[in-house]
């Protein structure tokens, strides 16, 4: 009962002649042979030059990459095709065997073999542009990188009842590493045949980069520390309600090679960054968006900003006295007012925090007077009442640990998922520490991510 399709070829292309197709069965055929239409193709040409090599998604210059919407009108079948030229096939075209890779005869001889692949992910908004992040979520197919000369995926794409028939799809070409140079042409077969493919530019997007370091005086780390208030502060402020795409770099780690990959010889600082409302005094109850800290080369952070109001910026390691430079690179909608506060300016909004804390040093300096007094009596009573009053209390706005819990209560779902087989256990694991995460603006990844 399940059709087949039967594709008669010769080995080599261009070879023109005519053949017959016949088929002996035990019973008659419900249907007979019937050609397919032919999908309808879409082409494009391209290189990886010094302004485009961006690399895979591993590196922060992966957005350097070009980049190209597929814009489809109903639920088709979607075939994607990334192609190279092979400089020791006979002819000029591209070399379209799967087994035959990109491998010399001499390793390291030929400068232009390197790995090659693409993902593909959902459109952003608005759809005309470039897109500057890609989250695991949004990645519906990808390819492993290979020296092969031909690299291609397949979906297919059904539109939902009470949705629009169409989809859009932004496919990304690269190398696995950045500054590999080549020609490369992308192929989309589908059964749309009303469906486009075209390049994406940067479009309306406005860059402000900044440049700076925590040093002795700002190096304040994260809100685990009452010194947290002594990161550098930067006032954001946009005309018109305008999308922000934050990315925040720290200095580069040397690699060496383990296994498969490249890893940092050194580890990197967890480091993160706050946004809030611009007020006389820094408060948390103003917090707008955080990044949460990661141990990575860049942090990404995406947040909507109000026409006419003020934000603060501040980016910040995940713990006090890490002396490093940072880097800022801001991309928005619509032309931001960005400028460093003055020493004097942040001196009145920290000035809150610094009289409590010297207030809380001194109080916790007597408390410990006390208790070591309460010990010398052997009043242990006191002295414990003391250590619970002065010293045992949780601290409130604390970021310790909460990256480590999302991700074993990931671990933990995406286990008992891959054990069971029950989809619909899907994000029911925890739900009071998941709402707790969330309101703390950590995203929850999908189980597919963990497996």
């Amino acid at each position: 009962r399940k059709p087949f399709v039967l594709c008669p070829s010769t080995f080599a292309p261009d070879k023109i002649g005519e053949f017959r197709i016949v088929i002996y069965t035990e019973r008659p055929l419900a249907v007979g042979p019937t050609e397919l239409p032919r999908l309808h193709e879409l082409r494009e040409n391209g290189k990886w030059t010094d302004s485009t090599a961006g690399g895979c998604r591993n590196f922060v210059t992966w957005r350097k990459n070009q980049q190209y919407l597929l814009r489809l009108t109903r639920s088709a079948r979607v075939s994607v095709v990334l192609l190279r030229h092979d400089p020791r096939a006979k002819d000029a075209k591209p070399f379209y065997c799967k087994k035959h890779k990109g491998r010399s005869q001499r390793k390291g001889t030929d400068r232009t073999e390197f790995y090659m692949g693409f993902s593909v992910a959902k459109a952003g908004t608005p759809k005309d542009r470039m897109v500057l992040h890609i989250d695991e979520a949004a990645v519906l197919e990808k390819t492993s990188y290979s020296l092969h000369f031909e690299v291609a995926r397949e979906f297919f794409h059904e539109s939902k009842p009470g949705e629009l028939p169409g989809a859009d799809f932004v496919i990304v070409p690269t190398t696995f590493r950045p500054n590999m140079k080549g020609e490369y042409q992308l192929v989309i077969y589908t059964d749309d045949d009303r469906s486009t493919l075209s390049p994406l530019s940067l479009g309306s997007w406005q860059l402000e980069h900044v440049e700076g370091a925590w040093e002795r005086k700002s190096a304040g780390g994260s809100r685990n520390y009452p010194s947290w208030v002594i990161n550098p502060l930067y006032r954001i402020r946009s005309q018109r309600d305008t999308q922000l795409h934050l990315f925040m770099r720290q200095p580069e780690m040397p690699t060496e090679r383990q296994g498969e990959g490249e890893h940092p010889l050194r580890g990197y600082k967890g480091i993160g960054c706050y946004l809030l409302v611009d007020v006389p005094t820094l408060s948390l109850d103003k917090l707008v968006k955080e990044s949460g800290f990661r141990m990575r080369h860049e942090v990404h952070c995406e947040m909507q900003l109000r026409a006419g109001q003020d934000y603060l910026l501040m980016p910040m390691t995940y713990e006090r006295g890490v002396y490093m430079t940072y880097q800022l690179d801001l991309y928005s909608e619509h032309s931001l007012q960005l400028s460093s506060l003055s020493e004097r300016e942040a001196l009145e909004k920290r000035e809150h925090h610094l009289q409590e804390n010297s207030v809380l040093a001194i109080q916790r300096a007597l408390a410990r007077i006390m208790f070591r007094n309460a010990l010398r009596l052997h009043n242990r009573d006191r002295a414990t009442r003391i250590a619970v009053e002065w010293f045992a209390k949780p601290r409130k706005n604390n970021d310790e640990g909460y990256l480590d819990i999302n991700l074993a209560l990931n671990a933990l779902e995406a286990a008992f998922i891959q054990l069971t087989g029950k989809d619909d256990a899907k994000g029911t694991f925890f739900p009071r520490m998941r709402e707790r995460l969330a309101s703390r603006g950590h995203t929850i990844a999908d189980y597919e991510v963990c497996l």
